[in-house]
C-alpha cells in the first residue's frame, strides 16, 4: 500500500493556478489535434483559484483564445 505523495511539485513565483491550467489545456489541445475553434464547452475547477467569485473558466477561456 502506498501512502502520501509519490511526487511533489513546487510552483515558482510566477506560477498561478491559471498558468498551470492554461498549460495543461494547451497540451491537451495539441495532443488531440484540436484548435480553439473546435472547443464547444470549457469546464474548469480549481481547488485554490486565483480569483474568488468569478469562475476560473472565464479566465482560462481568455488564455486559450476561446470565443463563444
Amino acid at each position: 500500500m502506498v501512502r502520501g505523495a509519490r511526487e511533489r511539485r513546487y510552483l515558482g513565483p510566477e506560477d498561478t493556478a491559471l498558468s498551470l491550467e492554461a498549460a495543461a489545456a494547451g497540451d491537451a489541445h495539441e495532443a488531440a489535434g484540436l484548435a480553439a475553434k473546435d472547443v464547444d464547452l470549457l469546464i474548469c475547477s480549481s481547488f485554490l483559484p486565483d480569483h474568488v467569485g468569478v469562475g476560473g473558466a472565464t479566465f482560462l477561456a481568455r488564455e486559450l483564445d476561446l470565443e463563444g
